[in-house]
């Protein structure tokens, strides 16, 4: 077995076939030796052959893989060349505004509605119906049968809408309302206000009372509540963008003795709102500790008078409450 085995020392493989073959096998199993050291050769030679033919198959899908890859890269490069590239511009976005007249001039270039650009909440409850909606519902059935008893003089009126029946009666409302007066469009409008004052109780009843009190308003909310008009008068051209603007920047270098004055105002406004909550929630929850004022390290004091609640309110941060300035950051 060994001479047969030598035979095929030729290659490095057969030859580590006879080494592992000699050494696995006891020397005192002479009998079996010649068929042990046949199956492990044959078992060697059928896993080596295994291996030759998957590494054959892999090789192969790779191959077949890469001209896949290929084939699709060619045809991508060439529907890009039939594209129109035209349209593609390699310009730079322009760069942002700094100064305040490139800013100002920036807002009266941008189209954009700043109404498109808060987003839709979603509401609890349906809208209120307007003035208008409540005057079509009540005259829909009366515009119909205006048209049906003079088709053809409506149809000539408004061929835009010529068969299609509700855009032509929405178009007899409008034109009937156009020639409404303030006193018949009054019962709408009482109607609206009166709807309006219903939805205000049931909020007003389903929300906790210290939330349906009057929150302090921040300093830059009172100048601009103070100044905005007389802006808009000297301004009458611009944007409501740039004319907020224009009172952010007169706010900005507004002098600091003028500043303290609607910061005392907002301090005021605050002790205040404090008083005021602290009172309806011990009367409508007495467990209810007194709310907190933000970053003071100790819990204040029982407020007695307002000299208390002003002392308590000098340690609060201005910035305690979610000021509204949304005007003042660029």
């Amino acid at each position: 077995m060994k001479s047969s085995l030598l035979m095929f020392s030729g290659t490095s493989f057969f030859r580590k076939l006879h080494n592992i073959i000699t050494k696995t096998i006891p020397k005192t199993h002479s009998v079996n030796k010649c068929s042990y050291s046949l199956s492990i050769g044959v078992s060697l030679i059928t896993h080596h052959q295994n291996n030759y033919h998957t590494s054959t198959l892999s090789f192969a899908r790779k191959n077949t893989k890469k001209e896949t890859t290929s084939s699709r890269l060619s045809e991508f490069q060439n529907k890009l060349k039939e594209m129109n590239l035209s349209a593609i511009t390699t310009e730079l976005p322009p760069a942002v505004p700094t100064t305040f007249e490139e800013r100002l001039q920036h807002l009266s270039s941008k189209k954009q509605n700043t109404k498109n650009m808060v987003p839709k909440r979603i509401r609890d409850t349906n809208r209120l119906p307007s003035t208008y909606c409540l005057y079509v519902k009540a005259n829909w059935e009366q515009a119909k049968d205006d048209y049906f008893s003079n088709p053809e003089y409506f149809d000539n009126l408004y061929p835009d809408v010529k068969g299609r029946f509700n855009l032509m009666t929405a178009k007899i409302l409008s034109a009937k309302w156009k020639t409404m007066g303030p006193e018949e469009r009054s019962k709408y409008r009482d109607e609206f206000v009166k709807s309006q004052e219903v939805r205000k109780a049931e909020i007003e009843a389903a929300t906790p009372e210290w939330k349906l009190l009057k929150k302090p308003r921040p300093p830059f909310i009172l100048f601009k509540m103070e100044i905005f008009e007389s802006v808009k008068k000297q301004f009458p051209n611009m944007n409501l963008r740039q004319l907020n603007l224009i009172t952010a920047e007169l706010y900005r270098n507004l002098p600091e003795e003028k500043k303290a004055h609607y910061r005392n105002t907002t301090q005021k406004e605050r002790a205040e709102y404090y008083r005021k909550k602290a009172e309806v929630l011990a009367r409508t929850n007495p467990s209810q500790t007194t709310p907190s004022l933000g970053n003071i390290s100790s819990p204040p004091p029982s407020p007695t008078s307002m000299e208390d609640i002003e002392s308590i309110m000098a340690d609060v941060p201005l910035d305690y409450f979610e000021d509204d300035d949304t005007f003042t950051k660029h």
